[in-house]
């Protein structure tokens, strides 16, 4: 089963001048045909890893004895790494946190302030630390090790550091895996060919998730329904992540819609909007490219963003996220009703129908507004369904790299300020230690 995917409301037949017409989709075909066809070879030569993980299973078998041993061992698991090392984790721990007794903490900063409050509440006897950097050498998380690893090594001793790391990296020279080798710590390799933001569907984001109790082989079928349905065609036309991609870039070009604001009504997907972020805006934002993604939130995003959105610039494309709530939590007694008249409309009712019925009366407002925007629905949020939802995003942004020409593995741009960032380190350290 897939989602459904609903665009009427960026058409012209519906908001008028601000959408596109019905055959918007034709002049994209020839390139969107050339991405199916590319794509389609890329998974049979096997030349593209991301396009094989949702079939997969040798590396989830190899890890179940290590999982069970954590959940055994451990009451909490810290995990270190930023931007995709920790995204696609956390959308992941999001369908478990309210069932398991293992705790997850994923600290992608580097507030000082924020470790200092994690290590008052660990029981650090008690707690693994997995680190996560394809490279082996990003800074913030080279960092996020050795302070844990020093405080580690003065709540447990240092003989015992390598029973509390795991580390996930490619196989190859870095410091991290120095690190690694100097006190005897557990690998698991990160393949060198999916990058960080691609990675969620791998280790990276199954292995946080495993820990959970998140089943890992739901995820990745998930996935693989989208993938199996590529497959299976030869007319992208029908095809979700082609169509999106392609709406997004006619309403970007053709009507000015730079911002492209991602709103789930489910609060279990907030972390995989973050995913999202990510994964659009450093796979595309290249050459002058590239729309602004935006993550929301419904219905707190009615009291802070949506004023903007109706009444400001007319320059977002938005896509909506629902999933039925009708009759989900208690019913409300009609006897507040006695109390203030005003309480009526809600006896009897549930706080899934007033969801229902916000997450309607918002998708209704914008197109009222002539505000693009397209809708996504799902049945319940599952490990399939984020599975499926993660690998059409992933399909949708090579998709739209290629109606820009740009490469979406890459990141040119960001080097500039890592080399910034480690000279301002150097001089600082420099003029402390010599006044």
């Amino acid at each position: 089963m897939y989602f459904h995917q609903e665009i009427k409301g960026c058409l012209s037949k519906t908001i008028h001048t601000e959408g596109l017409s019905e055959n918007f989709l034709k002049e994209y075909l020839p390139t969107l045909k050339k991405t199916l066809q590319k794509l389609k070879k890329a998974h049979e030569e096997e030349t593209l890893p991301l396009l094989r993980l949702p079939y997969l299973r040798t590396d989830i078998a190899a890890l179940r004895d290590l999982v069970l041993e954590i959940q055994d061992d451990f009451t909490d698991t810290v995990i270190l790494g930023t931007g995709g090392s920790s995204l696609g984790g956390q959308a992941f721990y999001a369908l478990a946190h309210r069932e398991t007794s293992h705790r997850l903490h994923f600290m992608d900063n580097i507030d000082p302030h924020t470790f200092q409050s994690l290590f008052k509440q660990l029981s650090f006897k008690s707690t693994l630390f997995v680190v996560i950097s394809k490279s082996g050498n990003t800074a913030e998380t080279l960092v996020q090790f050795m302070t844990c690893l020093q405080k580690v090594q003065k709540e447990v001793g240092t003989d015992s550091v390598r029973d509390h790391f795991i580390i996930i990296t490619e196989p190859k020279p870095s410091p991290l895996r120095q690190l690694a080798d100097f006190y005897h710590i557990s690998l698991l390799d990160h393949d060198p060919k999916i990058g960080g933001r691609f990675s969620a569907l791998s280790i990276v984001g199954l292995f946080p998730a495993m820990i959970a109790g998140v089943d890992p082989v739901l995820i990745r079928e998930g996935a693989a329904r989208v993938f199996d349905r590529l497959l299976s065609l030869d007319d992208p036309s029908n095809f979700g992540p082609a169509v999106g991609a392609a709406l997004s870039h006619a309403l970007e070009v053709k009507k000015g819609k730079t911002i492209s604001v991602l709103t789930p009504y489910v609060d279990d997907l907030h972390y995989f909007s973050l995913w999202y972020r990510q994964l659009w805006a450093e796979s595309l934002g290249k050459k002058g490219h590239g729309t602004t993604p935006v993550s929301g939130l419904g219905t707190v995003d009615q009291h802070s963003q949506l004023q903007l959105y109706l009444d400001g610039p007319s320059d977002k494309f938005h896509t909506i996220i629902v999933s039925s709530m009708e009759n989900k939590g208690e019913s409300i007694s009609e006897n507040f009703s006695k109390i203030s008249a005003d309480l009526k409309c809600f006896s009897f009712s549930t706080m899934g129908d007033l969801m229902e019925a916000e997450q309607r009366a918002t998708i209704d407002t914008l197109i009222k507004n002539q505000r693009p925007t397209r809708v996504l629905e799902i049945p319940i949020l599952s490990p399939d369904f984020m599975g499926t939802l993660m690998m059409h995003f992933i399909l949708e942004t090579i998709f739209m790299a290629d109606l820009y020409g740009v490469d979406p593995f890459d990141q040119p741009a960001v080097e500039e300020g890592k080399v910034l960032a480690k000279k301002y380190l150097e001089k600082t350290i420099k003029e402390r230690l010599h006044p």
